[in-house]
């Protein structure tokens, strides 16, 4: 029984020839960090699906449940109204290129959201 083919977790996008690649190498540490990352942390059951994007996590992800690019599409439209849309205002006053605004606005919004937050100042 030799499991199923890695080329069957491959997403829109991604170069499958590289992540293979990477796989079948004798150096597959960060895939066991994660894996103990999903157990651990996320307490994740052997099998299961989610998604984590900035700190937020959705699943996890019912068997026949489907997570497409049009449902990251929504997640990142979901994360521009929210935090996001401050966070891009101030990037585009930068000047930096259209194609990177995206992925820059989702960086910083995942080191924001990762900062613990501040208590409020009681008074005495």
């Amino acid at each position: 029984d030799s499991g199923a083919n890695i080329t069957e977790f491959a997403v829109g996008g991604m170069d499958v020839h590289i992540f293979k690649e990477v796989y079948e190498s004798s150096n597959v540490s960060f895939i066991l960090s994660h894996m103990m990352y999903c157990r651990d942390v996320l307490m994740l059951k052997k099998g299961q699906r989610a998604v984590i994007s900035n700190g937020r996590i959705i699943g996890p992800l019912e068997d026949d449940e489907v997570f497409n690019q049009d449902d990251f599409h929504l997640l990142e439209n979901l994360i521009l109204k929210t935090s996001g849309k401050k966070i891009k205002e101030q990037i585009q006053l930068l000047s930096v290129e259209e194609d990177h605004v995206s992925d820059l606005v989702m960086k910083v919004d995942a080191l924001l959201s990762a900062q613990p937050k501040g208590e409020d100042r009681k008074s005495t």
